[in-house]
């Protein structure tokens, strides 16, 4: 029996939707004890890494890997998640330049104290922050910064988005999450932004790659820089590409 398995999550599952998958999908896996090392977001997709059976009792160690992730930055809307899975509210366009984004991206490398994400697993008095978030209850908590290393960070691409094709895209990645994350009040919201656009715009994304320690929240590095900027930046799209030295299941 492996000790663990690095497995695929697509766009809207949770990591427990993918062990149960796994456990229909492989009978072997049926009965054994399986756990997931790291989180992904409910809007992103890549790898998780799953730890099995006997292997648990080393389960920590497999929480400090280093982590790989593409991303899509959509600049000029903020949002209370970071991403476009949240209460949207709109930036600056009119500051948004590709040169100026670039910059700051560059300069987002090193070792960094970041805000943890509002709407996130991390625990704060037993509760996850996400829990305090639905509550309204975070001015009751402290939420301590993170620390987190960016080893690179590089533009892979920038494209302009026509409002269409943007409002397409983010609804139905909105569609695709299950569970309860206010999934109408949302798609709501950014329909309500697209409806009072009234001109065709188009709008800035940008691509980047980023390797990181344990612990990092792409998300926060995404608010990061539209908060330097001074325009807003949400995430757009997430994607795990490599967790320690795996980039896909080896059978170790």
């Amino acid at each position: 029996m492996r000790k663990t398995i690095t497995a695929y999550k697509k766009i809207g599952e949770s990591p427990l939707d993918l062990i149960k998958r796994l456990r229909e999908e492989s009978p072997e896996l049926r009965d054994e004890k399986m756990a997931y090392a790291g989180r992904l977001d409910p809007m992103a997709e890549g790898l998780v890494l799953i730890v099995i059976g006997e292997e648990l009792k080393n389960f920590d160690n497999y929480l400090k890997l280093d982590k790989e992730y593409e991303a899509k930055i959509l600049f000029g809307f903020s949002s209370d998640t970071y991403d476009i899975l949240g209460i949207a509210k709109n930036g600056d366009l009119q500051r948004v330049s590709e040169g100026r984004v670039k910059k700051v991206l560059k300069e987002l490398k090193g070792e960094f104290f970041f805000s943890l994400p509002p709407f996130s697993g991390y625990k704060i008095k037993g509760k996850p922050l996400f829990w305090w978030a639905l509550e309204d209850r975070l001015a009751e908590v402290y939420i301590p910064k993170k620390k987190a290393t960016v080893y690179s960070l590089s533009v892979v691409k920038t494209e302009r988005m026509k409002k269409e094709d943007l409002r397409k895209d983010i609804l139905w990645k909105i569609e695709q999450v299950k569970g309860c994350f206010r999934q109408k009040e949302i798609s709501k919201r950014w329909k309500e932004i697209f409806d009072a656009e009234r001109e065709e715009k188009e709008y800035l994304v940008v691509k980047i790659k980023v390797s990181c320690s344990s612990g990092c929240y792409v998300r926060s590095i995404v608010n990061k820089a539209g908060t330097v900027l001074g325009t807003g930046a949400v995430l757009l799209h997430l994607k795990r590409t490599k967790i320690g030295k795996k980039r896909e299941d080896t059978g170790n």
